[in-house]
């Protein structure tokens, strides 16, 4: 009777409950879910006696590529536990607060295309002026001292400031198309094939100066293709935001998928970034690599997925790197070692002319034009340290002047992010700043020893054809995307009551 009765309770244990089953069901998008959550079929204790822990959500793709979601129990919970299922219900609520919230404030504003930042175009006219007047200064020694006038170099400066402002006027006018879906197709598939194509040339045909190849000479003009693909890979990430963002937003996706989503642009920028190093410039993959991880940070991309591929990928890379150019690596030693030894003082050089150019500027500097370091003593004065000269002739406050007028810069385009008027842009305009920002500080850093000596530009100030171009056409589409902005409907409403009793200027 024993044996009897415990095979009775096994076989009635081993039987599965009808509300245990997995069912599958078609879901469209998240308000069938809710509705589904409403009607109590799923996380209801008062419609069901089977609790669950977390979300029973499990993300398939059948064969035909429609999306099914299976709900399958993950465990049962004791009638008596109540902090896993308050744990659920407050997800449940912290997800209806935050779409509440999103709504409410999509119903407040209007979309609106006007003007461009104003604000952000002065910034910039003021640094183009000041890094116009600084490569004057940087390069005329330079050029007397190769014989030839001393406006040679500055005049070069012009011409390509001329024709970055020229490609900005198109970029500018054109940015209005990124509002295309199939444009930003087309675009972000032919800047990134373009860039991919031009790093692979450049190791044909490439200009090599030192123990770097980065450079293609088309007669008077320079390209380095690796400015190219900063830009390229930031468009490659906004294109994959867009594209992934149901998916990226959807908390309930199992690991797979959401690595699957993760290494779509990350493979994408992990090939730029061999074909960089390939061209030994570890500055230039570096900027990419940060630059497109904080796009796919801001997108919404798992920080954690990311950290998880970043960190073994870039310690090897990194090392394999060193291993096979020990130039690079003597840099590393001469910048941490504070030995008196020739190959480290030979290493530190340029950095030490350069503090020493800094600290003789005192307060208010040598006035325009007075700076001695750039008569022979700071190499590279009018490219990688510029901003030592500037800060030579122009002192502490104008070094600190400079400083504001970068942050300011840096401030106003990411609003311009925040006011995009949609994920594409927003992750553009993000990108775009960012990499402004990044350049600026890096540079300053290595003039202050502050970082090891590396080959990076300062926006607007280096002297340079490609690197000045570019700078000018990434503020040409930020200006362009902070035109199509928003405005608060009260904002609206008492502009045009103003503009109809005609007190526009009030």
């Amino acid at each position: 009777m024993a044996n009897s009765t415990g095979n009775n309770q096994k076989r009635t244990h081993a039987k599965r409950r009808p509300e245990e089953t997995s069912i599958n069901r078609e879901w469209i998008d998240s308000s069938s879910r809710a509705a589904a959550r409403r009607t109590g079929s799923i996380g209801n204790e008062k419609a069901n006696d089977n609790r669950y822990v977390g979300d029973p959500y499990k993300f398939t793709y059948e064969s035909n590529k429609k999306m099914h979601y299976s709900l399958t129990p993950v465990r049962r919970v004791p009638e008596n536990s109540k902090f896993a299922l308050r744990a659920a219900e407050r997800r449940v609520n912290r997800t209806i607060k935050e779409n509440e919230k999103e709504k409410k404030w999509q119903e407040d504003i209007v979309r609106v295309r006007g003007s461009m930042d104003y604000f952000l175009l002065i910034i910039v006219i003021i640094l183009v002026a000041l890094g116009a007047a600084t490569v004057y200064s940087a390069t005329y020694p330079v050029a007397i001292k190769e014989g030839s006038a001393g406006y040679r170099y500055f005049l070069n400066h012009l011409i390509f400031l001329g024709i970055g402002l020229v490609l900005s006027f198109v970029v500018y006018h054109l940015t209005i198309l990124l509002n295309r879906r199939k444009v930003r197709t087309i675009f972000t598939i032919a800047a990134y094939l373009l860039a991919l194509a031009l790093l692979v040339l450049v190791r044909l045909v490439g200009k090599t100066v030192g123990t770097t190849t980065r450079w293609i000479v088309l007669g008077p003009i320079s390209i380095q293709p690796s400015e190219i693909m900063k830009i390229a890979m930031i468009f490659v990430c906004a294109w994959f935001a867009e594209n992934d963002e149901r998916f990226i937003k959807n908390r309930d996706l199992i690991m797979r998928m959401k690595l699957k989503y993760v290494l779509r642009p990350y493979s994408l920028m992990l090939l730029a970034i061999v074909f960089i190093l390939i061209g030994h410039h570890l500055s230039g993959a570096a900027i990419v690599g940060i630059v497109s991880l904080a796009c796919m940070i801001v997108a919404g991309y798992s920080i954690k997925y990311l950290l998880a591929i970043t960190i073994p990928l870039a310690a090897g890379a990194v090392g394999v790197y060193f291993i096979r150019n020990p130039y690079s690596f003597s840099r590393i030693t001469a910048f941490f070692t504070g030995s008196t030894e020739a190959t480290v003082e030979a290493e530190r050089y340029q950095t030490q002319q350069s503090i020493y150019g800094i600290g003789s500027g005192g307060i208010l500097g040598k006035t325009f034009g007075q700076g001695q370091q750039k008569y022979g003593a700071l190499p590279f004065a009018h490219t990688d340290f510029v901003f030592s000269t500037w800060c030579e002739e122009m002192g502490f406050i104008g070094a600190v002047i400079l400083i504001i007028l970068f942050l300011l810069l840096i401030w106003r385009g990411y609003l311009v992010a925040m006011r995009a008027p949609n994920r594409f842009t927003m992750v553009i305009a993000f990108g775009l700043t960012t990499h402004l920002g990044l350049q600026a500080v890096l540079n300053m850093c290595v003039a202050t020893d502050l970082i090891m000596n590396t080959g990076i530009t300062l926006p607007f100030f280096t002297y340079g054809g490609s690197a000045l171009v570019i700078n000018l056409m990434e503020v040409a589409a930020l200006l362009g995307i902070s035109r199509q902005s928003y405005k608060k409907k009260k904002t609206l409403e008492r502009e045009q009551l103003l503009e109809e009793a005609g007190m526009n200027n009030y």
